[in-house]
Protein backbone atom coordinates (compact mmCIF):
# COMPACT_ATOMS: atom_id res chain seq x y z
CA UNK A 1 0.00 0.00 0.00
CA UNK A 2 1.13 3.42 -0.89
CA UNK A 3 1.75 5.52 2.13
CA UNK A 4 3.13 8.62 0.37
CA UNK A 5 -0.32 9.69 0.00
CA UNK A 6 -1.21 13.24 1.57
CA UNK A 7 -4.25 12.54 3.12
CA UNK A 8 -5.05 15.20 5.20
CA UNK A 9 -5.10 17.31 1.51
CA UNK A 10 -7.48 14.40 0.02
CA UNK A 11 -9.72 14.84 3.05
CA UNK A 12 -10.16 18.41 3.16
CA UNK A 13 -11.09 18.03 -0.89
CA UNK A 14 -14.54 16.78 0.32
CA UNK A 15 -15.56 16.13 -3.96
CA UNK A 16 -12.38 14.37 -4.17
CA UNK A 17 -12.52 12.34 -0.88
CA UNK A 18 -16.42 11.56 -1.66
CA UNK A 19 -15.49 10.26 -4.92
CA UNK A 20 -13.21 7.70 -3.37
CA UNK A 21 -15.28 7.00 -1.04
CA UNK A 22 -18.10 6.04 -3.81
CA UNK A 23 -15.27 3.70 -5.18
CA UNK A 24 -14.69 1.99 -1.77
CA UNK A 25 -18.14 1.06 -1.48
CA UNK A 26 -18.77 0.13 -5.18
CA UNK A 27 -20.61 3.21 -5.99
CA UNK A 28 -18.08 4.79 -8.49
CA UNK A 29 -14.95 4.25 -10.16
CA UNK A 30 -11.77 3.71 -8.82
CA UNK A 31 -8.62 4.93 -9.72
CA UNK A 32 -5.40 2.19 -9.57
CA UNK A 33 -4.56 3.82 -6.25
CA UNK A 34 -8.16 3.53 -4.72
CA UNK A 35 -8.35 0.02 -6.05
CA UNK A 36 -4.63 -0.67 -3.68
CA UNK A 37 -6.22 0.94 -1.15
CA UNK A 38 -9.58 -0.95 -0.98
CA UNK A 39 -8.46 -4.12 -1.14
CA UNK A 40 -6.61 -3.84 2.49
CA UNK A 41 -9.85 -2.49 4.03
CA UNK A 42 -11.35 -5.70 5.19
CA UNK A 43 -7.92 -6.89 6.25
CA UNK A 44 -7.59 -3.03 8.21
CA UNK A 45 -11.11 -3.43 9.86
CA UNK A 46 -10.64 -7.07 10.75
CA UNK A 47 -7.03 -6.73 12.68
CA UNK A 48 -6.77 -3.24 13.96
CA UNK A 49 -4.03 -2.58 11.10
CA UNK A 50 -1.86 -4.38 13.08
CA UNK A 51 -0.17 -5.24 9.64
CA UNK A 52 -0.14 -1.45 9.43
CA UNK A 53 2.86 0.85 9.90
CA UNK A 54 2.87 4.22 11.53
CA UNK A 55 2.17 6.33 8.58
CA UNK A 56 -0.57 3.46 7.29
CA UNK A 57 -1.83 3.85 10.78
CA UNK A 58 -1.83 8.11 10.69
CA UNK A 59 -3.19 7.43 7.26
CA UNK A 60 -6.28 5.58 8.44
CA UNK A 61 -6.71 7.17 11.55
CA UNK A 62 -7.19 10.37 9.54
CA UNK A 63 -9.41 8.62 7.17
CA UNK A 64 -11.59 7.88 9.59
CA UNK A 65 -12.05 10.82 11.28
CA UNK A 66 -12.79 12.77 8.46
CA UNK A 67 -15.48 10.54 7.43
CA UNK A 68 -17.45 10.48 10.23
CA UNK A 69 -17.24 13.94 10.09
CA UNK A 70 -17.79 15.05 7.11
CA UNK A 71 -19.57 12.40 5.00
CA UNK A 72 -21.68 10.43 8.24
CA UNK A 73 -23.99 9.16 5.58
CA UNK A 74 -20.93 7.12 3.58
CA UNK A 75 -19.70 6.25 7.06
CA UNK A 76 -22.12 4.26 7.69
CA UNK A 77 -22.21 2.66 4.49
CA UNK A 78 -18.31 2.24 4.74
CA UNK A 79 -18.88 0.57 8.24
CA UNK A 80 -21.45 -2.07 6.85
CA UNK A 81 -19.50 -2.62 4.11
CA UNK A 82 -16.40 -3.66 5.84
CA UNK A 83 -17.45 -4.71 9.01
CA UNK A 84 -21.25 -6.38 7.85
CA UNK A 85 -21.55 -7.95 11.21
CA UNK A 86 -20.40 -4.96 13.70
CA UNK A 87 -17.74 -6.75 15.26
CA UNK A 88 -14.29 -5.44 14.46
CA UNK A 89 -14.86 -1.63 13.11
CA UNK A 90 -14.62 0.28 16.46
CA UNK A 91 -11.65 -1.89 17.51
CA UNK A 92 -10.01 -1.31 14.44
CA UNK A 93 -10.93 2.69 15.05
CA UNK A 94 -9.49 2.98 18.63
CA UNK A 95 -6.41 1.09 17.78
CA UNK A 96 -5.23 3.84 15.27
CA UNK A 97 -6.58 6.31 17.92
CA UNK A 98 -3.32 7.40 18.91
CA UNK A 99 -1.86 8.14 15.51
Amino acid sequence: MDDTLNIEAVVKDVPRFRGNLLCYVDKGPCTPQNLAYKKHFMEIVNDGCRECNDRERHMYHVFLNALKEELPTEYQEFKAKYDPDGKHFEASAKAVQAY
